[in-house]
């Protein structure tokens, strides 16, 4: 009985180990994506502040 616990430990830990591998290149391809986000946002508020500027002439 106990053979198969630590088997499943070890398939475990293996599973946790390739998979932090991958997460690590997740989280940086993860980050790049947020950072466009966050680009095209500015992108979008600054057009949006011009183009009011622009056109609330008195």
């Amino acid at each position: 009985m106990h053979n198969w616990i630590v088997n499943l430990g070890d398939s475990i830990l293996r599973l946790f180990s390739e998979r932090s591998a991958n997460m690590g290149e997740a989280l940086k391809i993860v980050g790049v994506g947020m950072l466009g986000i966050f680009v095209v946002m500015g992108a979008i508020i600054l057009t949006v502040q011009l183009l009011n500027k622009l056109g609330s002439r008195k």
